[in-house]
């Protein structure tokens, strides 16, 4: 299936000592700031061999493998800047656009992550959380005010304008999306 998205268990590259630490098995969700977070796999998923692919809700870290057909279906939206959130938009489309996404725990990546992740772009504009809000008023549906509500003070600083996440709210309308309420009552409920 062209539609079906693979992703690699991501490990991580200790900043100090550089020793790396295996994540074990599990699921990548989000938290409502919009970081990754990893919870134990569903009930029914703990009978797979070790080796075996299993469901997981988002990429951790824009590592995957998809097909260019699928991908391009998919139009990744342009209107991201630099990084932050993209992860996320291409883990709801996937998931709510007729795509599914496994994690292959014999495929492994390490990664050293930065300590202070970039703040600021070129025009000081707070890009992590103009991302995130773009993310949210094109997929959270009724669910942005969760992501919100967390800081309300940075996002409303940031205007998003409706003609330019229009393409985006049309894809979602052309690939027939299931609403975001589908990715929190089926693909993590336990988020």
């Amino acid at each position: 299936n062209y539609r079906t998205v693979t992703v690699p268990t991501l490990d991580v590259i200790s900043k100090k000592t550089y020793e790396i630490t295996e994540f074990p098995r599990g699921r990548t969700v989000f938290d409502w700031h919009f970081h990754a977070q990893r919870i134990p796999l569903k009930d029914a998923d703990w009978d797979l061999s070790p080796d075996e692919n299993y469901p997981t809700p988002i990429i951790w870290g824009s590592t995957y493998a998809i097909s260019t057909k699928h991908f391009w279906e998919l139009k990744p939206d342009s209107g991201l800047i630099t990084q932050g959130a993209d992860f996320l938009e291409m883990s709801f489309k996937i998931n709510l656009c007729g795509g599914s996404l496994y994690e292959v725990p014999c495929s492994r990546i390490a990664h050293l992550y930065r300590r202070f992740p970039y703040e600021k772009h070129d025009h000081d504009i707070d890009f992590k959380a103009a991302n995130n809000k773009r993310v949210a008023e094109i997929w959270l549906d009724e669910f942005k005010e969760a992501l919100y509500s967390r800081h309300p003070e940075r996002y409303k600083r940031i205007e998003i304008d409706e003609e330019d996440i229009q393409e985006q709210l049309e894809l979602k309308k052309s690939l027939k999306c299931l609403p975001f309420r589908h990715f929190i009552q089926e693909l993590a409920p336990d988020m």
